[in-house]
């Protein structure tokens, strides 16, 4: 298929990239847009979806090539493992009763709007990527090849997919239990995603029974939806990771399914969910859940580095919910403090912050803190703020996890170092490594000083790098001077700020992050001025952004309380 030459509009800070002054995360970013953008000129342009109740035909395809194309020139990237995070991050939002699927209607030009969302991205890339597993790579790439060249400069249904995959499917030596279109029709029409409940049959048996029900966050709702599943396990007598073919389809007529496991009965432990290529959680009986623990505190590196990161984030996550007791979560996560690898790391992260949230100001708070410096005390000795050549591109995102967590709580090493690299920047006797800057500059502005919050906004000010203007508005949120905290605020909506109409949400986003003070500040100061807010941040986009930060910190009935005013504004806006 020839290429087309086309046109890309984008912003610097999404297309520029300069040694020294952008971030890792930045030049991920530019890198990972760039080639999304690119996959459109098939997904999008030379196959184009009948209507906008198809976007994922879009979106998904290039959100899972953004990362798979990614992966493929840059493997040092890591960019298919860190995909797991991605996965992980969207069950989150994909957890609840009302969610849209992949597939919904839409009719008016809001609604459109509304399906650019984490469904149409990264749950839809989510469902590929399992959908590669379970077709083979091969196969997968076969069918898109032919769905390709079949339809090219047409409109396209998502049957036209599923036909195309079929044939490719029928051409191979490999088989499945249903028609490709039966299993998609599900996992694309339906909200939400499974959880499977895994027992064993009996102590001495050969065999798993499994049920399936949708996971939402809130477990006294219910629905009865289900899905055909791909099932592939390992034993702790043949750890083996490689093979992600599923070896059982859980059909959906059925919620629940006993799976005969040669050898099952000699396995200490065993694992469902091979490198969480599945779109689903895992819930096992206590036993397992146990023995997981003490293999990985025993050896971790039996177990498959994304298999671990999906085990810390279903526990935690089941946990969270009553699925699970937490003794199992924290039992799971001791092993963290031999854990080397950034991407289990962050799926702990995404535990710990949610556990930050909800314990601040509880008789539990310290003695969570102290845990968690416990376990990350290791990998702050070995990562530190010395940033090298020698570094993998993935370190920059690890040692922002273990600075992060020992800055916030009180790492007096931590805490000291980066309030003396503050002082010795304002004093232009260094400078430090952009992917450092932001926990430096942040830990510096919670001491309250306002020679250090001037300094920052005076650079912020002067600087012409958009990059480094994200890394200052990001860190500019974490003074804890009431005053300086209002006067940055107000420029969300002052006619004079000096800060674009694209980048003011994030003012607000880093001040509700910064701490519990900063998020009442943000919550009062959003209440008080909704109206200015939404006509100052850039439309949709810019509101969505502070309201989900907003939504990931308030967990009080006073918090609730407040939020109604918000509520009672927009529907009386509505009427």
């Amino acid at each position: 298929m020839p290429l087309v030459p086309v046109l890309m509009k984008l912003r610097e800070v999404a297309l520029l990239y300069q040694d020294r002054v952008t971030t890792t995360s930045t030049k991920q970013n530019i890198g990972r847009i760039i080639c999304h953008e690119n996959v459109h000129m098939w997904f999008g342009n030379e196959v184009s979806p009948v209507q906008w109740t198809y976007t994922w035909l879009n979106e998904g395809f290039a959100n899972f090539f953004e990362n798979y194309g990614t992966d493929l020139v840059l493997p040092e990237w890591r960019m298919m493992d860190q995909y797991v995070l991605l996965l992980q991050n969207v069950l989150q939002s994909d957890a609840v009763l009302n969610v849209n699927p992949m597939t919904h209607p839409v009719y008016t030009p809001s609604q459109v709007i509304g399906t650019f969302n984490s469904v149409a991205y990264q749950k839809s890339g989510s469902v590929i990527r399992m959908m590669q597993h379970f077709l083979t790579p091969e196969v997968f790439r076969n069918g898109l090849i032919l769905y390709l060249n079949r339809n090219k400069r047409t409109s396209v249904t998502p049957p036209l997919l599923y036909q195309a995959l079929q044939e490719a499917l029928d051409q191979s030596n490999h088989s499945i239990n249903w028609p490709v279109a039966t299993i998609m029709e599900r996992w694309t029409t339906q909200g939400g995603f499974p959880v499977l409940t895994v027992r064993r049959s009996a102590p001495s048996a050969n065999s798993l029974y499994v049920t399936q029900q949708r996971y939402l966050t809130d477990p006294s709702l219910v629905s009865n939806d289900r899905w055909q599943i791909p099932i592939n396990w390992v034993l702790s007598t043949d750890p083996n990771f490689s093979n992600t073919m599923p070896q059982f389809w859980m059909p959906a007529v059925s919620s629940a399914s006993a799976i005969d496991i040669p050898g099952l009965s000699q396995a200490e432990w065993y694992v469902i969910n091979k490198q969480q290529t599945g779109y689903y959680r895992v819930n096992y009986d206590d036993e397992n859940w146990q023995a997981l623990a003490n293999v990985l505190a025993r050896n971790h590196n039996l177990i498959h580095l994304l298999n671990r990161a999906q085990i810390i984030d279903d526990a935690f996550n089941l946990a969270r919910n009553g699925r699970l007791d937490y003794r199992y979560a924290f039992e799971v996560s001791r092993y963290l403090i031999n854990e080397t690898d950034y991407i289990a790391w962050g799926a702990a992260n995404a535990a710990f912050n949610y556990l930050d949230v909800v314990l601040s100001g509880s008789p539990a708070y310290q003695l969570f803190q102290q845990y968690v410096l416990s376990i990350t005390k290791p990998l702050y000795d070995r990562l530190g703020f010395n940033v090298t050549s020698e570094d993998e591109h993935v370190t920059a995102f690890h040692r922002n996890i273990i600075l992060n967590l020992n800055c916030r709580y009180g790492n007096e090493d931590c805490v000291y170092t980066a309030q003396n690299m503050l002082e010795q920047v304002i004093n232009n006797s260094i400078s430090i490594s952009p992917d450092t800057q932001n926990v430096v500059f942040c830990s510096g502005l919670r001491g309250g000083s306002a020679e250090n919050f001037n300094f920052l906004w005076q650079r912020y000010l002067d600087s012409q790098d958009s990059s480094e203007q994200s890394i200052l508005l990001n860190a500019l949120g974490c003074t804890s001077n009431s005053t300086l905290r209002n006067f940055y605020l107000n420029q969300v909506i002052a006619e004079d700020s000096a800060v674009r109409e694209q980048d003011r949400h994030t003012i607000l986003v880093s001040v509700i992050n910064s701490s519990p003070a900063g998020t009442e500040a943000a919550l009062d100061f959003v209440i008080a001025n909704f109206d200015q807010i939404q006509r100052s941040v850039q439309g949709l986009t810019g509101t969505t952004n502070i309201l989900n930060a907003l939504a990931n910190r308030l967990t009080t009935a006073a918090h609730s309380t407040k939020v109604s005013q918000i509520v009672f504004y927009v529907c009386v806006m509505m009427m």
